[in-house]
């Protein structure tokens, strides 16, 4: 399926034209908490432009339970086409996706399909992804796993495709051809690789620890912070409410604070 992905920022300054027989089949909109009301509406009108809808509630362990029912129920109105739990800080364990798959499943509509966007700042992506689909055996719904070639993606990146591949090859009876996604990542993303990296690293677990958006490591690294006591300390005071998405408002201050102190010392 020819799919394109925004966030609900992004999607407020993207004039979306209805659906063309050649074009992108479906939008996935991507939300914060604070945004799932706008990103609802939004997919209301992508939906009466003829598109398929995804829903990515980013950061979805960030809802209480009642929070998230309330989402979904105004989710079943909308019926996208799948509704998707996103662990965009790699916070998760495999009981974590367990418990959210299980309220998730109990509420939403049993047409909708359910999907699961795993990040590997703890290394647990694939583990997650896994779990997720071995709990969806008991499930009638459709359900979708999302993967990318050697794992690529923003930060720590996501679950490896090719990893995921060999799993269901092993485990569920798939004739899916590995050797060619291991050919496109040597043969087209390797330099890619080289030149921008994504994967694990310590940052990564930091901002996981601290459930915090992986952005604000790279921000720090860009300001010329590196070093493993002033990232972590940095983290930590970040106030909870803002450590969702990168504030350059709020981070600022802190990088300040912290050259002039090193300077200081």
């Amino acid at each position: 399926m020819f799919t394109v992905m925004f966030t609900v920022g992004e999607a407020k300054g993207i004039e979306v034209p209805t659906r063309q027989p050649d074009g992108v089949e479906a939008i996935r909109l991507a939300y914060f908490k604070s945004d799932w009301r706008d990103a609802l509406k939004l997919a209301e009108d992508f939906k009466r432009k003829d598109y398929e809808v995804f829903l990515q509630a980013m950061a979805t362990f960030m809802y209480s339970d009642s929070e998230l029912r309330e989402m979904l129920e105004e989710v079943n109105r909308l019926k996208p086409l799948y509704f998707c739990m996103v662990d965009s800080f790699g916070v998760m364990y495999n009981e974590d996706v367990q418990r959210m798959f299980e309220t998730v499943d109990g509420v939403l509509a049993p047409e909708i399909g359910l999907g699961f966007h795993a990040h590997n700042n703890q290394q647990l992506a694939l583990s997650n992804a896994i779990t997720f689909i071995e709990l969806a055996q008991n499930s009638a719904r459709n359900i979708c796993v999302d993967a990318s070639i050697y794992g690529m993606g923003r930060g720590a990146g996501n679950v490896c495709l090719e990893l995921l591949m060999h799993y269901m090859n092993q485990k569920h009876g798939t004739d899916y051809d590995v050797d060619k996604i291991i050919l496109l990542w040597h043969d087209y993303l390797l330099d890619d690789y080289k030149k921008y990296f994504w994967g694990y690293t310590w940052e990564y677990f930091f901002s996981a620890e601290n459930e915090t958006n992986s952005a604000y490591i790279w921000y720090m690294k860009f300001k010329g912070i590196n070093e493993v006591a002033a990232i972590k300390e940095i983290l930590e005071a970040i106030p909870y409410e803002y450590r969702y998405t990168l504030r350059r408002d709020i981070v600022d201050p802190l990088i300040a604070e912290h050259k002039k102190s090193d300077h200081n010392d």
